[in-house]
């Protein structure tokens, strides 16, 4: 694996202008032990994958057995990687962690996983393939808008490092073998994109297959459009735009007695009385995805006000259920992380979360030291 260094060849892309930014930040200290722990973190994903195609409903009685194999397996694995973790922050009691990423796509490992899965409903009503529902999610780009592209990010300043407790913090989340969600509140430096948004930017840029991810944001210019607000227009393409990617999680065919039908996609029309229709879209999507799944969401603060407030909280309660909600039987285990980030304290997380979900900048030996 290569790591980003010196170089006398060309300019290099935005796209290396910011890794090269980024890890610039960090010092070399955890390279090896970071590395390590990437790489199990990938075997982790790749092992799920792998483990997760239970066959059909037939199978069902078995597949339960396997399913239990799995879960306890993939405890195994997440106490092993949090040990590794725990070995960096022993090392350095009285320092701040600081991390060097790799510059490289983070894919070798599970490029040639693939995944399919089988029937777990009671029956079986149609067959979809993934090419059909990508031409229906094309339908919703009329509603899905993206101004704040990832490139765009690559140059905004980095923020600093993290502190011990709240490396610790996010090594608990990222290393368990459970699904999980964590908030990260930066600080508020009165701007988007923020620093905490580059951040993101360069997590998202670094793994491969992507995350499921959205910058948040309003049209520009801020004007209502057809009697609808900023606000929920800026919500309605986050959903959208969610729904898009999972559908890019999807196996070449899907066996199942989900509606995906164009109907449901005709349906949405960028309105928020359409919202719970799309989020049970997005729902359906995520039982016959692949079965490991990471959102990222930044700047959902930017949409939590007038008419965007209430979509915003069933959004943030959506993807909280996920992580919450255990396999029936016969159903394969399914990991789903949710990662937060903002600049603000936004109503919708606040009233949603438990305090064990949220890492503040202010929270003292758990601080994001910024």
């Amino acid at each position: 694996m290569k790591w980003c260094g010196a170089s006398s060849g060309p300019d290099p892309s935005p796209s290396e202008k910011g890794i090269k930014s980024f890890n610039s930040n960090y010092t070399d200290n955890y390279t090896e032990e970071f590395a390590d722990v990437v790489k199990r973190i990938l075997i982790f994903k790749s092992y799920i994958a792998d483990r997760s195609s239970f066959g059909s409903m037939a199978e069902a009685k078995g597949n339960r057995v396997k399913a239990d194999a799995t879960g306890e397996d993939v405890e195994q694995i997440g106490q092993v990687m949090a040990r590794s973790f725990e070995s960096m922050t022993q090392q350095n009691p009285d320092g701040k962690l600081q991390l060097r990423l790799p510059a490289t796509p983070l894919d070798p490992m599970i490029a040639g996983t693939s995944y399919q899965p089988g029937s777990v409903s009671d029956s079986i009503e149609g067959e979809y393939e993934k090419e059909t529902l990508q031409m229906y999610g094309k339908m919703l780009d009329d509603h899905v808008f993206r101004q704040v592209t990832i490139e765009s990010l690559l140059d905004v300043p980095q923020p600093g490092t993290f502190s011990k407790g709240g490396f610790a913090r996010l090594r608990d989340w990222a290393s368990s073998g459970k699904s999980g969600i964590l908030w990260v509140v930066g600080p508020n430096d009165n701007r988007y994109p923020s620093k905490m948004s580059a951040n993101v930017a360069e997590m998202v840029k670094l793994f491969q297959p992507m995350p499921v991810f959205h910058f948040c944001e309003l049209p520009n210019p801020r004007t209502t459009q057809d009697g609808k607000s900023v606000e929920e227009i800026g919500l309605v393409s986050m959903v959208y735009s969610i729904i898009q990617q999972l559908i890019e999680y999807l196996p070449p065919q899907n066996y199942t007695s989900k509606d995906f039908s164009l109907n449901r996609f005709t349906s949405l029309d960028g309105t928020v009385s359409t919202l719970n229709a799309a989020l049970e879209l997005m729902r359906d999507l995520m039982s016959v995805c692949l079965p490991w799944v990471i959102f990222i969401v930044d700047g959902i603060e930017r949409l939590d006000y007038g008419q965007g407030q209430q979509g915003c909280e069933e959004f943030v309660k959506t993807l909280r259920q996920l992580t919450t909600t255990k396999p029936r039987d016969g159903e394969p285990q399914r990991i789903y992380k949710v990662l937060f980030t903002t600049s603000e304290k936004p109503g919708a997380l606040m009233r949603t979360l438990d305090v064990k979900e949220i890492l503040l900048q202010d929270e003292g030996s758990g601080a994001f030291d910024l």
